[in-house]
């Protein structure tokens, strides 16, 4: 459970469920342009994606047993009720491409997350 537990930690500290609540606000006012909505999800998963480096390359994580654990949480997930979200709040998302490139993280992976994952605010630090 521990990096799943810093995996969450890193989105607190990049702050990114601020930038997840202007993701929505922007959709919303947006709903209509697809440009806007495929800007979202790139995001989003580029933002699940630099989490993933960061836990295997701080925590110096197995990709294997992180991957493990997803779709361990996957698992017990299947046997919760839904619970109402909040904004910003997604639900475990965990694709044949994530877990594909949390197993080719253990072959390197980057020592820093890069600048455009960052919101600009905790950049100017």
């Amino acid at each position: 459970i521990e990096p799943l537990l810093a995996h969450e930690l890193v989105h607190i500290r990049r702050g990114d469920l601020l930038v997840a609540m202007l993701q929505l606000v922007v959709q919303c006012l947006w709903w209509f342009h697809p440009l806007v909505r495929w800007a979202n999800q790139w995001l989003t998963r580029e933002t699940e994606r630099s989490c993933d480096e960061e836990v295997i390359g701080h925590l110096g994580c197995n990709p294997l047993a992180y991957a493990r654990s997803l779709l361990t949480v996957l698992e017990v997930k299947q046997r919760l009720q839904p619970v109402p979200t909040f904004p910003g709040v997604r639900p475990v998302d965990v694709t044949k491409q994530r877990l594909e490139r949390i197993m080719q993280l253990g072959q390197g992976w980057r020592h820093q997350t890069p600048w455009w994952c960052w919101p600009p605010w905790l950049c100017w630090r």
